[in-house]
């Protein structure tokens, strides 16, 4: 038991171990990375559901409603720009805390630029986006062309607007590879400068941070950049830190916010609020007229505002982007100004999706392997499958959960839809090895007690007492050592066990090596039966040739024992229908051929001491055998059998003595035949001749005698 526990701990270890590592280097490979991104994100957003609109947030939406209200084209480029002056001057009435436009101001308009420039300086919390331009570069060599090679051309506003606006920055958006998930704090499309949302944040908390003018100064001429934010990183430590003089403490959250949001890395993951819409959205028209109430301020005070492109119409959008929110069915995607709020929202909160460190995923990879080592080395697959499955729903609730209330975006795919099956079928193979080790090891302990046919089927269907029987056709074979009494009496109990050992491995040796089965082992003799479903001359010829090199193998051993003993051995072969059956009551069956075949082949093995011979043979056995060679010895009536049975005797003679001359079989025939026929004279001359020659011929010797007692009989 110990031992078994041991060795299910060791595969527990070993398979966690390897799920752990394996784990790891597929959530670290390239594609574990984009299968996590493309639908473990998917899935938990969609498990999570939509989140309520960022409260300090609002979007103004130039959307075809707004444009036919106003009577202005819908395209942004020539809408007249006192419409932007003047949503400027109502915001900063109502007291929005900053404005954002998604707009790019990048033409000077002599007529109309006064007006937004005027607008633009007495707000002076506006950030305008800054446009990159796309280009080819001309000057290539012919290799160069073939290479993606695109340069990123920043264009910022025209030269007035960008004066009067308090910043201006680029906000473009990394595809992995064909949706949104990603932005930048620093631009890395335009050389690392402070992007959109990361500008309207710091103005948003310029108030918190004390020096306003300096910060415009830093953020928008010359823009900031990621290598220059450590003055700025330096106000913010020092606000936080001052003992005297310190921010209130509603301020505090915003400065972590904007020590997070300068901090590394640069790219975010976006944690979006929905799909389209979700944003608490104004139209371009409606803002105008909710500015003029009290309402309008009120819904705009102590706000973020971004303007730009957005509608309920995807047809409508000028910058849809497909994000996990995108609508299949009516393809209706997130606009560009959806997702810079959405952005400017998440560093705002502080709640961008953090993917997991490195020592994260290795403790995650290691738990989870552990668990599913667990389940799936202690319960047979089967079983383990369905606790897998309700394992995995556990795990994806931790996932969700994790990533609704800390924005940590666990590992999904690789743990669930690779490692877990993985590990399951790792497992199963496994069990299966080990089982088939453990059957081959049944196999090969009790195949030395059983019929090997008989323990594959053990193993296989188990054990069914007194039903389990077949009936065949088989050959018997049944073997004896002549002299093994006196052997016995005369040797040690334990030299006598390894000497038996010694002959049976031979017997036995060749019994096998010809296809035989080994039914029943008494002391030194030994019972074997080939079957088959029919009668067929195969399987009496295997049993033939099995018998007469049994007697040529047992000659040889005799020859070169240690014991320095001789055992002779006797056979008897004899076939027909038997039973292959479990015999046995109470709590002790055996395997054992049964039927006439078998007493008839046990008194032929007799017959064979009786008549001085090695090896014999009933008819039916040597029927179609043409191979072997034996002669027939006459008809005799065996005991417990009324039929006499027709013996044949093989090739096989005393103490390794050839075969008689063929003279002396025609003359041992011919007495056989006038013995058969009651011609006595006939039949003792015929053997007298059999015996003339010199050779050994026990039968006939044994027939002569039997003659001769006759003879006295009749006297």
């Amino acid at each position: 038991m110990a031992a078994g526990a041991s060795k299910r701990v060791a595969r527990v270890v070993r398979l966690a171990v390897a799920g752990a590592v394996v784990g790891v280097l597929l959530y670290l490979s390239p594609w574990g990375r984009a299968a996590e991104e493309r639908f473990g994100l998917h899935w938990l957003f969609a498990l999570r559901g939509p989140l309520p609109s960022p409260p300090g947030v609002v979007l103004v939406a130039i959307d075809k409603a707004s444009s036919d209200r106003l009577g202005v084209p819908y395209d942004t480029t020539r809408w007249p720009r006192k419409l932007h002056a003047r949503l400027v001057r109502g915001l900063g009435e109502a007291g929005a805390r900053t404005v954002t436009f998604d707009l790019h101001f990048r033409k000077p308009r002599d007529s109309e630029d006064p007006e937004l420039v005027a607008a633009l300086r007495q707000a002076g919390n506006v950030v305008l986006l800054e446009f990159l331009d796309k280009d080819q570069p001309g000057a290539l060599t012919q290799a160069d062309r073939l290479l993606p090679v695109i340069l990123q051309q920043r264009s910022p506003p025209a030269p007035a607007i960008a004066a009067a606006a308090a910043a201006y920055g680029p906000f473009t958006l990394p595809k992995v590879p064909d949706r949104v998930s990603r932005f930048w704090t620093f631009d890395e499309n335009a050389g690392g400068v402070a992007s959109l949302p990361l500008l309207t944040l710091l103005h948003f908390a310029a108030p918190a941070l004390g020096d306003a003018a300096a910060l415009r100064r830093g953020s928008a001429h010359p823009a900031l950049s990621v290598d220059g934010v450590a003055g700025l990183r330096a106000v913010v430590e020092d606000r936080l830190a001052a003992q005297s003089g310190a921010p209130a403490a509603a301020d505090r959250p915003l400065l972590e916010s904007v020590r997070a949001a300068l901090a590394t890395p640069t790219s975010r993951y976006l944690n979006l609020y929905g799909p389209a819409q979700t944003i608490d959205t104004v139209p371009f028209a409606e803002a105008l007229r909710l500015l003029e109430t009290p309402a309008g301020h009120t819904r705009f005070a102590g706000k973020a505002v971004f303007v730009g492109v957005s509608s309920p119409v995807q047809w409508q959008l000028r910058d849809e982007f497909r994000t996990v929110y995108s609508d299949p069915e009516t393809g209706m995607d997130l606009s560009g100004s959806e997702i810079l709020a959405s952005a400017f929202a998440n560093l705002l909160d502080g709640n961008s999706l953090r993917p997991p460190d490195l020592s994260v995923v290795a403790m995650v990879m290691i738990a989870w392997s552990v668990l599913v080592a667990l389940l799936v080395s202690v319960l047979r697959p089967w079983f383990a499958l369905p606790l897998l499955g309700l394992l995995s729903v556990a795990y994806l609730y931790v996932a969700v959960q994790a990533f609704a209330a800390q924005y940590l975006w666990l590992p999904t795919v690789v743990p669930l839809l690779l490692l877990g099956p993985l590990l399951l079928l790792t497992a199963a193979f496994a069990q299966h090895r080990d089982a088939r080790a453990d059957l081959a090891r049944i196999e090969r302990t009790f195949g030395h007690y059983l019929p090997r046919p008989l323990v594959k089927r053990l193993v296989a269907e188990g054990h069914r007492p007194l039903q389990d029987r077949r009936r065949v056709f088989g050959v018997c074979l049944v073997t004896d050592a002549e002299g093994y009494t006196s052997v016995a009496e005369q040797t040690a109990p334990d030299d006598l066990v390894d000497l038996v050992n010694d002959y049976l491995a031979v017997v036995i040796g060749e019994i096998r090596r010809h296809g035989g089965e080994v039914s029943d082992i008494k002391g030194d003799s030994v019972m074997a039966f080939w079957a088959s479903r029919d009668g067929d001359a195969d399987i009496r010829e295997r049993a033939c040739n099995a018998g007469t090199d049994i007697l040529a193998a047992i000659d040889r051993w005799n020859d070169a024992n240690a014991y320095d003993v001789r055992l002779p051995t006797r056979i008897g072969v004899h076939c027909g229908d038997m039973v292959l059956a479990t015999v046995g009551a109470a709590d002790h069956y055996e395997q054992r051929a049964v039927g006439d075949i078998v007493n008839t082949t046990s008194r032929l093995e007799q017959l064979c001491k009786q008549l001085g011979t090695r090896m014999l043979l009933s008819a039916e056995t040597v029927r179609g055998v043409d191979r072997l060679r034996a002669r027939n010895v006459g008809q005799f009536t065996v005991k417990g059998r009324v039929a006499p049975v027709v013996v044949y005797e093989a090739s096989a003679w005393a103490d390794g003595a050839p075969s008689p001359a063929a003279s002396d079989d025609d003359a041992f025939e011919a007495g056989r035949l006038a013995y058969e026929r009651g011609d006595w004279e006939r039949a003792a001359a015929a053997f007298r001749d059999a015996l003339s020659g010199g050779r050994p011929d026990p039968v006939a010797a044994w027939y002569l005698d039997a003659l001769a007692e006759r003879q006295r009989a009749d006297r």
